[in-house]
Parts: C-alpha cells; structure tokens; sequence
C-alpha cells in the first residue's frame, strides 16, 4: 500500500509520516531527504522540484516492487503531483490513501523558526506553498496536529486506512 502524508511545511508531515510507517511496518521516503541526497538543498525552481520528485516517485517505485508498505510525505500541493502518486499506485495496483496535516499558522510559525533535521523550509517558503495548494478533490483524511497527539493521529490514521483497504 501507498500512503502519501501532505501539507505544508510545519504541519508535521515528517515526524508523523516515520511514525506511521513504523506502524504500518514499512518504509518512509521523504521528499526534503531526497532534495538533499540531490544537492538540492533551497532550490525549489520547477527544474529542480521535478528532479526531486522524479527520483522520490523512483524509490516509492522500487519499494512498492519489493512488497514493501511506503509512507511517502512531500507537500503534494500541486494536482499534477498527487496525479502522478496515483498513476503509480494505479500501475503496480496497490491501495493509496491520502492523509492532509494541518496546523495552525501560528503554530507553523513556532515549528519552523526551530532547526528541523529534515527541512530547511522557512516561513517564506510556506507562504510561497501555501499560495500554490490546489485543493484536493479526492476523498482523504484530515489531521490536526496542533490540536491531536500522535497517538489520537496515529490511531485516525490505522483507522483511516483500515477501513478503506477497498481503494
């Protein structure tokens, strides 16, 4: 199965996108690590967000081949880009589930003044992010995590996928 984690930047995507993968019992691919493996550190230019996404979307590819369970987290703001995520599950014919973190954007504010192993993304940057979010229009779960704990996140989110293992 494919669960691809979306949001913007200090939503907590990636805290709970590991989390939920070690869960699930399956494997975690990040797109922040990814733009960094590809010394793509602060370019976010069309050029360099279709590099970054072609070789997470290689690596999701690869581990769902494997019989792997993948937990994918990105922004996933543009439509083109959830499009993609679902041709591919739809190619190796596995269940997607979309789950949405939101947080408030004061909280936001406090996540990402503080250093993040994972992300570089400053406050300008989830402006930016935040003007480009198309909407999305497939049915998915929405999380709290300025409200929620992980544990009430986590536990929404096995539900979440449990109860829809038809997709």
């Amino acid at each position: 199965m494919l669960v691809a984690i979306f949001g913007l930047p200090g939503s907590g995507k990636t805290t709970f996108g590991k989390l939920l993968a070690h869960r699930l019992k399956g494997i975690h691919l990040n797109s922040d690590i990814v733009r960094s493996v590809l010394n793509l550190t602060s370019h976010y230019d069309p050029d360099s967000k279709d590099r970054v996404y072609e070789a997470l979307f290689s690596e999701v590819r690869k581990q769902l081949e494997r019989g792997k369970n993948v937990v994918v987290d990105a922004t996933f703001h543009h439509r083109a880009r959830r499009d993609q995520a679902r041709e591919l599950a739809n190619q190796l014919e596995v269940p997607i589930f979309w789950i949405e973190l939101r947080a408030d954007e004061k909280e936001i504010r406090k996540r990402i003044a503080l250093p993040r192993p994972d992300s570089e993304a400053d406050f300008s940057v989830f402006q930016l992010i935040q003007a480009q979010m198309e909407p999305m229009e497939a049915d998915h779960l929405i999380l709290r995590s300025d409200l929620d704990s992980m544990d009430q996140m986590l536990d929404q989110a096995t539900e979440y996928i449990g109860g829809n293992q038809t997709r």
